[in-house]
C-alpha cells in the first residue's frame, strides 16, 4: 500500500494526516459505514450496543465481552475513559474536538480538574458518557480515527514511545505494527486473535 509521505508519528491523537494505523491496527467504538443505497451509517464496534436517553444527554454504551488488545489485554470500560481522558490532556494532542462536548472535558483541558466528570463507569463492560449539552454529532466523532481506543497500561507506559515504538503501539485491529524502520517504512501483520476475525491476507506493507 502506497502512503504519500512516512509519517513522523502514527499516534492518531497527535495527527491530522497520518491514520492508516489507526484504521488498521485499531478500533473505535463505533464505526461508519455505507448501506446498501450509499447512505453513511453508524454501526456496532467495540461496543457492541449503546442507548441514548431521550434528552440526548446521556449516552450508555457495552462493550463486547472477550475483546483484547495485540498484547492479550483485555479491553474494559477503564481504556476508554483512559483514551478519553489522554485525548483532551496529552500536550501533543490536537484532535481535542472529538470528545470536547462530553462535561467536564473543557476544565480537563484547562488543568483545573484531573479527571472527565461526564464519564461514569458502571462495571468492566459497561459505562455511560453524558453530555454538556446535547449532541447530535457526538457518535460520528468518535468513529473518527482519533476516537480509536487505547490500552491504558502500555501507552501509559510507552509515554512519548507511544505512535514511535512499534511494540508500545497496541491497539484491537486487524493487523499488528510489527516494524518501523525510518526511511523504509512501516509493516503490519495480521492479527489472528482480531475479535472481528482473522483478516483475509497476511499483512500490510506501507
Amino acid at each position: 500500500m502506497a502512503v504519500e509521505d512516512e509519517p513522523d508519528t502514527v499516534d492518531f491523537q497527535c495527527t491530522t494526516l497520518h491514520y492508516t494505523v489507526a484504521m488498521n491496527a485499531f478500533d473505535r467504538l463505533v464505526e461508519m459505514d455505507n448501506d446498501d443505497d450509499g447512505n453513511v451509517v453508524l454501526k456496532p464496534a467495540l461496543a457492541e450496543s449503546w442507548e441514548i436517553s431521550d434528552d440526548g444527554m446521556e449516552y450508555t454504551f457495552h462493550l463486547r465481552e472477550g475483546v483484547t488488545f495485540s498484547n492479550g489485554s483485555p479491553l474494559t470500560s477503564s481504556d476508554v475513559l483512559y483514551t478519553f481522558e489522554r485525548l483532551l490532556t496529552y500536550p501533543e494532542s490536537c484532535n481535542q474536538d472529538v470528545v470536547s462536548e462530553i462535561k467536564g472535558a473543557v476544565p480537563l483541558m484547562n488543568g483545573e480538574t484531573d479527571h472527565l466528570e461526564g464519564f461514569r463507569i458502571i462495571d468492566d463492560l459497561n459505562f455511560v458518557v453524558t453530555m454538556e449539552k446535547p449532541f447530535a454529532a457526538f457518535l460520528p466523532c468518535i468513529a473518527m480515527p482519533a476516537g480509536s481506543i487505547l490500552d491504558k497500561e502500555t501507552t501509559e507506559a510507552a509515554g512519548e514511545k507511544f505512535g514511535k515504538d512499534p511494540e508500545s503501539t497496541v491497539g484491537t485491529g486487524a493487523f499488528i505494527l510489527t516494524d518501523w524502520t525510518p526511511g523504509k517504512g512501516l509493516l503490519l501483520k495480521a492479527n489472528p486473535d482480531c475479535w472481528d476475525g482473522k483478516p483475509g491476507f497476511d499483512g500490510l506493507d506501507l
